[in-house]
């Protein structure tokens, strides 16, 4: 490599002392296919694969925890979602008003409750479903089949579907944590799990031989079969991704290669010869040595704390005959572009089209990366709450279904099962706004 170029820390970056240019490469994906491996592409597999290579999650995964954006927002979600699952009945509405919901409490279901650690089982499943639209929840049963057990949540990136039979219908579901280097289902690191149709009768579970079963949450989504899309995944796609990832990449390169100089000090060369007579005439080696102490002794005078305030004097020379000035010392500050900010208006272009992606509100996190420190007032947080909240019924109600699946085989009460912070109208919880546009305005101080 030539000596005038500063290697990044990556080929990603090249900085060229001669020139001053920065060179970036960026990947193409059109011109960098996935390689499939040979035994990954066997249409014999009793898998329906999840991506091209099998691994679509896992790349996913590792993509998003480079990115400062998405994982934290999509946690975020998440936590939002979630509260205490409650559950009880609904009062009829009185004239012109709204259903009540009384809260109920049933031994068995705090049981149930108590045995699952359904908080555990609320969280976990809403990580998932919000990071693919898809959460796989895992059913037990009693050794006479006269009940579910318990519910708990699979990884949804370690799960993969049976192909289907002839009729169409997927008997089964394959659980790995290492779908990367496992291809047969017949390793003894894959467990093989029945699937519940979630459209059938209770009742017909309880003549199998069967204890275990997978209850399939996924969200509806246009065009997949088996394996949603995630509405956010048009950040990857469109490749806007790429660019909030580059930008650190790119800085961190810059930051590590570049020369910082703060001044340009410019000596006339009239001066060397002025101040040490014969200059020009001295050996390399001593002009080098005498250039050296001067610049050690500037450089001491802009140092240290003592020096603060100080004043300082250069010679200057005149010609009173011609009535004309030498050029004497000078200093020019140089202009950091990396102080300056580069890249903060790309950035915070890039972010806020991850956000939007993600739909959520920079109020609700709190700041928007980049030079916007602020995110709005309270009350501007307290309505964005309050409109995410009453959007995400659809999730909440996915999430539970589960429950009312487990109460009809179970045999208990009809009840409605919620998440509490969904609630509109009790007196135990807060409600979400139902006209948040209309709430009067904090003004921020």
């Amino acid at each position: 490599m030539s000596e005038t170029t500063i290697q990044g820390v990556s080929l990603d970056v090249l900085y060229s002392k001669a020139t001053g240019n920065v060179f970036q490469t960026v990947d193409s994906k059109a011109h960098n296919p996935i390689k499939v491996p040979v035994q990954k592409s066997n249409a014999t597999s009793e898998i329906v694969p999840w991506g091209i290579d099998n691994c679509f999650p896992q790349r996913v995964l590792r993509e998003i925890r480079k990115n400062t954006i998405i994982g934290p927002t999509l946690q975020k979600k998440a936590e939002i979602a979630y509260d205490e699952i409650v559950y009880g009945f609904e009062k009829p509405a009185v004239e012109g008003g709204e259903p009540t919901f009384i809260r109920a409490y049933d031994e068995k279901v705090e049981a149930f409750f108590q045995r699952s650690k359904i908080h555990r089982y609320g969280i976990e499943s809403l990580r998932n479903f919000y990071h693919f639209y898809f959460a796989v929840p895992r059913l037990i049963f009693t050794a006479d089949h006269s009940e579910v057990y318990s519910i708990s949540c699979y990884k949804t990136a370690h799960f993969r579907f049976q192909k289907p039979d002839k009729s169409g219908f997927i008997q089964n579901g394959f659980v790995c944590a290492d779908w990367e280097t496992i291809q047969s289902t017949e390793s003894e690191y894959v467990e093989t799990i029945p699937l519940i149709d979630i459209y059938a009768d209770p009742e017909m579970y309880k003549d199998t031989n069967k204890f275990k079963y997978i209850y399939p949450l996924a969200y509806p989504t246009e065009d997949e079969v088996h394996y949603p899309l995630v509405d956010w995944n048009s950040a990857r796609e469109s490749g806007w991704l790429d660019v909030a990832q580059s930008i650190p990449k790119f800085k961190k390169a810059l930051m590590k290669n570049q020369i910082t100089l703060k001044n340009l000090i410019q000596v006339p060369s009239w001066w060397w010869e002025w101040k040490h007579p014969g200059f020009a005439k001295m050996t390399p080696e001593k002009r080098k040595e005498i250039m050296d102490l001067e610049i050690d002794n500037f450089e001491k005078f802009f140092k240290g704390d003592d020096n603060a305030g100080a004043s300082m004097m250069v010679t200057f020379i005149s010609d009173p005959a011609h009535q004309k000035e030498y050029q004497g010392w000078k200093v020019e500050a140089v202009d950091n572009k990396i102080k300056d900010g580069m890249y903060i208006e790309d950035s915070n272009e890039a972010s806020s089209h991850l956000l939007y992606a993600l739909s959520m509100d920079p109020a609700i996190i709190g700041s928007q990366p980049g030079s916007k420190l602020g995110a709005g007032s309270g009350s501007d947080k307290r309505v964005a709450f309050n409109i995410y909240v009453d959007t995400i019924k659809a999730h909440q109600d996915l999430i539970l279904e589960p429950l009312t699946w487990i109460g009809q085989y179970n045999g208990w009460p009809n009840f409605k099962y919620k998440f509490k912070n969904s609630l509109n109208a009790s007196g135990f919880a807060v409600p979400p706004s139902k006209s948040p546009m209309v709430e009067p305005q904090q003004q921020s101080s």
